[in-house]
């Protein structure tokens, strides 16, 4: 696989599971769209969309949330 323009993931609460995963297939992905609401776990305070976006950020994607200006 030379090159992925969108990668749409929708992995009900899988998503930091995946993106750990397969953070080389990211250098190969030009945007990512990202559904994620769920949090970590009950005792957690973060939000998984919280460590999405951290994770898609330090890898050199620029994220908005749905709750962002457009």
């Amino acid at each position: 696989m030379k090159r992925v323009d969108l990668l749409k993931i929708d992995v009900e609460g899988a998503e930091i599971k995946l993106l750990n995963g397969g953070l080389r297939a990211l250098d190969k992905t030009e945007q990512v769209i990202v559904e994620a609401n769920h949090y970590v776990g009950q005792s957690e305070k973060t939000a998984t969309s919280e460590i999405v976006r951290r994770l898609l950020d330090e890898n050199g994607f620029h994220t908005k949330g749905s709750s962002d200006d457009v």
